[in-house]
């Protein structure tokens, strides 16, 4: 089975990645769909990806180091 990952439909990005791991179990690891606080929530209650690649380039250190905290207080990759 082919799947192409693009936003569209009026679907966003989280949305279609979030269908794909959900429909193929794959395990999903991106930096791309969370690159900021308001991204971050949503993107775990959808269960979007497995693994959080928090990037310092959208981040910065210190929310870099903030997000790795919060990942690991509940318990996440």
């Amino acid at each position: 089975m082919k799947y192409v990952i693009h936003a569209e439909a009026g679907f966003s990005g989280r949305e279609v990645l979030s269908n794909f791991r959900n429909a193929t179990n794959m395990s999903v690891a991106t930096n791309i769909i969370s690159v900021n606080w308001k991204q971050l929530y949503p993107t775990l209650q959808m269960k979007v990806v497995d693994i959080v690649l928090v990037d310092s380039h959208f981040w910065g250190i210190e929310g870099t180091l903030r997000v790795a905290a919060i990942l690991n207080d509940w318990r996440l990759t």
